[in-house]
Protein backbone atom coordinates (compact mmCIF):
# COMPACT_ATOMS: atom_id res chain seq x y z
CA UNK A 1 0.00 0.00 0.00
CA UNK A 2 1.42 3.38 -0.93
CA UNK A 3 2.00 6.07 1.66
CA UNK A 4 -0.98 8.22 0.68
CA UNK A 5 -3.34 5.26 0.96
CA UNK A 6 -1.86 4.40 4.35
CA UNK A 7 -2.40 7.99 5.45
CA UNK A 8 -6.01 7.98 4.24
CA UNK A 9 -6.65 4.65 6.00
CA UNK A 10 -5.22 5.98 9.26
CA UNK A 11 -7.29 9.15 8.85
CA UNK A 12 -10.51 7.18 8.32
CA UNK A 13 -9.71 5.00 11.35
CA UNK A 14 -9.31 8.13 13.48
CA UNK A 15 -5.56 7.79 14.04
CA UNK A 16 -4.99 11.44 13.19
CA UNK A 17 -1.38 11.68 14.40
CA UNK A 18 -0.34 8.71 12.25
CA UNK A 19 -2.31 10.14 9.33
CA UNK A 20 -0.54 13.48 9.63
CA UNK A 21 2.87 11.85 9.67
CA UNK A 22 1.98 9.70 6.66
CA UNK A 23 0.57 12.67 4.69
CA UNK A 24 3.81 14.56 5.33
CA UNK A 25 5.81 11.51 4.25
CA UNK A 26 3.70 11.24 1.08
CA UNK A 27 4.44 14.89 0.34
CA UNK A 28 8.17 14.30 0.84
CA UNK A 29 7.89 11.52 -1.73
CA UNK A 30 5.82 13.65 -4.12
CA UNK A 31 5.53 17.35 -3.26
CA UNK A 32 3.14 17.91 -6.19
CA UNK A 33 0.49 15.44 -5.02
CA UNK A 34 -2.75 17.44 -5.03
CA UNK A 35 -4.64 14.77 -3.08
CA UNK A 36 -2.04 14.64 -0.32
CA UNK A 37 -2.14 18.44 0.09
CA UNK A 38 -5.94 18.44 0.14
CA UNK A 39 -6.22 15.58 2.64
CA UNK A 40 -3.59 17.20 4.86
CA UNK A 41 -5.70 20.37 4.70
CA UNK A 42 -8.73 18.39 5.88
CA UNK A 43 -6.70 16.93 8.72
CA UNK A 44 -5.49 20.38 9.81
CA UNK A 45 -9.08 21.59 9.63
CA UNK A 46 -10.18 18.72 11.88
CA UNK A 47 -7.45 19.71 14.37
CA UNK A 48 -8.77 23.28 14.32
CA UNK A 49 -5.61 24.49 12.62
CA UNK A 50 -7.43 26.70 10.14
CA UNK A 51 -4.42 28.69 8.93
CA UNK A 52 -2.52 25.48 8.12
CA UNK A 53 -5.64 24.04 6.46
CA UNK A 54 -5.95 27.14 4.27
CA UNK A 55 -2.27 26.98 3.34
CA UNK A 56 -2.33 23.27 2.44
CA UNK A 57 -5.56 23.58 0.49
CA UNK A 58 -4.24 26.62 -1.38
CA UNK A 59 -1.28 24.49 -2.42
CA UNK A 60 -3.64 21.77 -3.65
CA UNK A 61 -5.62 24.32 -5.67
CA UNK A 62 -2.44 25.86 -7.06
CA UNK A 63 -1.48 22.41 -8.34
CA UNK A 64 -4.98 21.64 -9.64
CA UNK A 65 -7.47 24.55 -9.73
CA UNK A 66 -10.18 22.08 -10.78
CA UNK A 67 -9.78 19.67 -7.87
CA UNK A 68 -13.35 19.09 -6.72
CA UNK A 69 -12.12 17.77 -3.38
CA UNK A 70 -9.97 20.86 -2.75
CA UNK A 71 -12.78 23.19 -3.83
CA UNK A 72 -15.11 21.38 -1.42
CA UNK A 73 -12.51 21.76 1.34
CA UNK A 74 -12.20 25.48 0.55
CA UNK A 75 -15.97 25.75 0.93
CA UNK A 76 -15.88 23.99 4.29
CA UNK A 77 -13.16 26.32 5.53
CA UNK A 78 -15.08 29.38 4.33
CA UNK A 79 -18.28 28.09 5.93
CA UNK A 80 -16.52 27.58 9.26
CA UNK A 81 -15.32 31.19 9.11
CA UNK A 82 -18.84 32.51 8.41
CA UNK A 83 -18.10 33.35 4.78
CA UNK A 84 -21.21 31.61 3.51
CA UNK A 85 -21.41 33.33 0.11
CA UNK A 86 -17.79 32.40 -0.63
CA UNK A 87 -18.47 28.85 0.58
CA UNK A 88 -21.45 28.57 -1.80
CA UNK A 89 -19.18 29.74 -4.62
CA UNK A 90 -16.58 27.07 -3.77
CA UNK A 91 -19.15 24.30 -3.50
CA UNK A 92 -20.70 25.34 -6.82
CA UNK A 93 -17.24 25.31 -8.44
CA UNK A 94 -16.63 21.82 -7.04
CA UNK A 95 -19.94 20.68 -8.49
CA UNK A 96 -19.14 22.23 -11.86
CA UNK A 97 -16.13 19.91 -11.95
CA UNK A 98 -17.81 16.87 -10.39
CA UNK A 99 -21.64 17.25 -10.43
CA UNK A 100 -22.26 14.07 -8.46
CA UNK A 101 -19.99 14.78 -5.48
CA UNK A 102 -22.30 14.07 -2.51
CA UNK A 103 -20.15 15.94 0.01
CA UNK A 104 -20.24 19.14 -2.06
CA UNK A 105 -23.97 18.73 -2.66
CA UNK A 106 -24.79 18.35 1.02
CA UNK A 107 -22.40 21.16 1.96
CA UNK A 108 -23.95 23.46 -0.65
CA UNK A 109 -27.44 22.58 0.58
CA UNK A 110 -26.49 23.34 4.18
CA UNK A 111 -24.91 26.70 3.27
CA UNK A 112 -27.97 27.70 1.26
CA UNK A 113 -30.14 26.72 4.25
CA UNK A 114 -28.02 28.86 6.55
CA UNK A 115 -28.43 31.75 4.11
CA UNK A 116 -32.22 31.28 4.29
CA UNK A 117 -32.40 30.09 0.68
CA UNK A 118 -34.49 27.04 1.54
CA UNK A 119 -35.99 26.50 -1.92
CA UNK A 120 -32.51 26.58 -3.48
CA UNK A 121 -31.18 24.21 -0.80
CA UNK A 122 -33.75 21.47 -1.39
CA UNK A 123 -32.54 20.12 -4.77
CA UNK A 124 -28.86 19.65 -3.84
CA UNK A 125 -29.94 18.20 -0.49
CA UNK A 126 -32.19 15.66 -2.17
CA UNK A 127 -29.55 14.79 -4.77
CA UNK A 128 -26.95 14.20 -2.04
CA UNK A 129 -29.27 11.74 -0.28
CA UNK A 130 -30.03 10.01 -3.59
CA UNK A 131 -26.33 9.66 -4.47
CA UNK A 132 -25.15 8.75 -0.98
CA UNK A 133 -27.97 6.99 0.90
CA UNK A 134 -25.48 5.85 3.56
CA UNK A 135 -24.24 9.38 4.30
CA UNK A 136 -25.68 10.53 7.63
CA UNK A 137 -24.74 14.17 6.98
CA UNK A 138 -26.74 14.19 3.76
CA UNK A 139 -29.86 12.92 5.54
CA UNK A 140 -29.33 15.31 8.45
CA UNK A 141 -28.84 18.35 6.23
CA UNK A 142 -31.88 17.53 4.11
CA UNK A 143 -33.92 17.05 7.28
CA UNK A 144 -32.71 20.43 8.59
CA UNK A 145 -33.88 22.05 5.35
CA UNK A 146 -37.25 20.36 5.72
CA UNK A 147 -37.52 21.43 9.35
CA UNK A 148 -36.69 25.05 8.49
CA UNK A 149 -39.28 24.84 5.69
CA UNK A 150 -42.00 23.83 8.16
CA UNK A 151 -42.08 20.16 7.15
CA UNK A 152 -41.58 18.72 10.64
CA UNK A 153 -42.85 15.22 9.83
CA UNK A 154 -40.54 14.79 6.84
CA UNK A 155 -37.70 16.28 8.90
CA UNK A 156 -38.29 13.83 11.75
CA UNK A 157 -38.15 10.91 9.33
CA UNK A 158 -34.92 12.29 7.84
CA UNK A 159 -33.29 12.76 11.23
CA UNK A 160 -34.30 9.19 12.13
CA UNK A 161 -32.61 7.90 8.93
CA UNK A 162 -29.51 9.93 9.75
CA UNK A 163 -29.44 8.58 13.31
CA UNK A 164 -29.69 5.02 12.03
CA UNK A 165 -26.42 5.73 10.19
CA UNK A 166 -24.77 7.75 12.97
CA UNK A 167 -26.40 6.76 16.28
CA UNK A 168 -23.76 8.59 18.34
CA UNK A 169 -24.49 11.99 16.78
CA UNK A 170 -25.87 14.23 19.53
CA UNK A 171 -26.80 17.07 17.18
CA UNK A 172 -28.99 14.74 15.14
CA UNK A 173 -30.75 13.66 18.35
CA UNK A 174 -31.38 17.27 19.32
CA UNK A 175 -32.70 18.09 15.85
CA UNK A 176 -34.96 15.03 15.90
CA UNK A 177 -36.37 16.25 19.24
CA UNK A 178 -36.96 19.69 17.70
CA UNK A 179 -38.81 18.12 14.78
CA UNK A 180 -40.94 15.92 17.04
CA UNK A 181 -41.77 18.94 19.23
CA UNK A 182 -42.92 20.89 16.21
CA UNK A 183 -45.12 17.97 15.15
CA UNK A 184 -46.96 18.33 18.45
Amino acid sequence: MNTLRQAAAAHMEGDLQAAKSLYLQALEENPDDTSAWQMLAVLHFEFGETADAVQCNARALALDPDSAAALNTAGNIDKSQGRLDQAVFSFERALAVKPDLPQALTNLADCLRLLGRLEDALAPGQKAVYLAPDMAAAHGNLAAIQLDSGEAEAAAAGFERALALAPEDTILRINLARALTRMG
